[in-house]
Formats: C-alpha cells, structure tokens, sequence
C-alpha cells in the first residue's frame, strides 16, 4: 500500500476530498512543446523526475536537501542478494554507480551528457520494479534513443527562475511517522513553501487523482511535518507539466477553510487507521 494506490482504490478517501476542497481550474490553453517519441511513457516519466532533481541540486547547491534514491535503496534489500538474483544485484549496482559518477560531473560542469541521462533511465529500471513490480529482466537493458531524445527536450523547457529556492529545496520529501500511516509517500519536491508533483503526461489535465495526490501530501504534511521538519510551512501546491514547460501552483488557503481543515484532517487519519486495522 502506498498514497498513490491508496488513492487509486478508495473511492471513499477520493469523494471525501473532491467534497471537502475546492479543486481549482488548470489552464488548457497551452502547446504541447515535447512530444513522447516511444510508448515508455512510465520509464521517461521516472527518469526524468531524476534528471530534474538532479538539476534542482545544483541550481540550489547552498540549501537543498535529498535523501537516498529509491533505486539505491532498492538494491540493498535482501531479495537482490538471493542467488537467483546476483547477475541482476550486481548489473544494478553498477548503473548506480555510474548515475553517481555522472551525475557529479553534471553538478560541476552544468552539461547535461546523453550518458548521464542513458544511465538515469537504466536505473529508472530499478525504480520502476521496486515501486510497480515491472519485470526484474527489464534491469540491464538499454535505452532507447528516442527516449534519451525526449528527456533532453524537456530538460531544456525548464525554466530556472521558477525553481529557485530563498530558504530552502527538498527533493523527494517524505513525511516522517506520517508516511506509515498510508503505507509509504514521497512526494517530488518541495521549493521553500511549495510543494510540487511532476507530471510527464502528454495531456494537459488536472485529474481527480492528480489533485488527491497532492492533497494527500499537504495533510501528510500537517500530521507530521516534512523530512522532520514539523516547522516547515506548506502554502501552495502544484504540478510541473515537463511536455508543456508549465508549472500549475494554488493557494492552500483556497482550497478550505481552517476548521474544516482540522477535521478532514482528523477524518483522515482516522480513515487511514481503520484501513491498516482491516
């Protein structure tokens, strides 16, 4: 179980949120700049959610925060150690290692390499069994050009300004004992009091699910603050569209009013305790 799924499979959890908050409008008057040149949507969008992290980190080299990769976490769990898996254990090491390695170069250079980003969707492989149980044989196997082609577009739509941290940038933020309580949630990042999801869909479109998710995240945040951090303020939330070049951000305040707050906070975790008890 985590968020994601959880929001997925409760249609409950779902209709109590789209009742108790405003779900503001997106904007769809924008172009479609990056086009998906395969059909690995899944792996571009998770290699990607990477790449920009890893940008985020060196355009806020003074104040940011990150903790270990999944797919670095991943591999250190007991199931790769098993014989059956020791080829595989030891491929997926390696790919990390090489993502480090570029990746540093990247943080002192700015350059963007094709190698760096080749690497990241390998790795990408790792993440995407660990989250999703895609096949473990998929670990190893290459990218694909047009792939490496569209992460580099998109790159290149990102404008620095709005990503600029003042006091201070989380990547993958968890939510300390409150993360449990859903059986895990890591949102993107967080840019001083923004909290900000990725999206590498090709539509441009504001889901039910995509506004629960972030919603889930904020009172996430209230229950047990961010990365231990209970001080930590969250004020806007909002999704990046990386194909578009557009970042979506609102205000919390408009979306319920502080009591009502308090108890769909308290509901909610109420409804969480009685899901992990059945």
């Amino acid at each position: 179980m985590s968020l994601t799924s959880l929001i997925e499979t409760d249609k409950e959890l779902r209709d109590e949120i789209k009742a108790a908050f405003s779900r503001p409008k997106l904007e769809k008057n924008k172009p479609l700049l990056v086009e998906p040149l395969t059909k690995n949507y899944g792996l571009v969008g998770t290699a990607f959610d990477y790449i920009f992290r890893f940008y985020l980190e060196r355009l806020n080299s003074i104040n940011n925060y990150s903790r270990q990769w999944i797919a670095e976490e991943a591999i250190t769990r007991p199931m790769f150690n098993k014989e059956v898996y020791k080829e595989v254990y030891e491929v997926g090491v390696s790919i990390v290692n090489n993502v480090k390695k570029l990746k540093k170069e990247f943080i002192e250079t700015g350059e963007l390499s094709e190698e760096l980003i080749r690497q990241t969707l390998r790795m990408s492989h790792i993440d995407n069994f660990s989250r999703a149980g895609v096949r473990i044989e998929n670990i190893g196997l290459d990218a694909e050009k047009g792939d490496i082609e569209d992460i580099k577009k998109q790159f290149h739509l990102i404008d620095e300004k709005l990503f600029i941290a003042q006091d201070i940038c989380i990547l993958n933020p968890t939510f300390g004992e409150a993360s449990i309580l859903v059986g895990g949630a890591d949102a993107d990042l967080i840019i001083d009091n923004k909290l900000i999801d990725i999206k590498t869909t090709k539509k441009l479109e504001f889901k039910l699910n995509d506004f629960c998710q972030v919603i889930g995240y904020f009172l996430l945040h209230i229950i047990d603050g961010i990365n231990e951090r209970k001080e930590l303020e969250i004020n806007q939330l909002g999704i990046y569209y990386s194909r578009y070049g557009y970042l979506f951000l609102f205000n919390t305040k408009d979306l319920i009013d502080d009591s009502s707050l308090q108890k769909f906070t308290e509901w909610f975790v109420s409804r969480m305790n009685q899901k992990k008890d059945s």
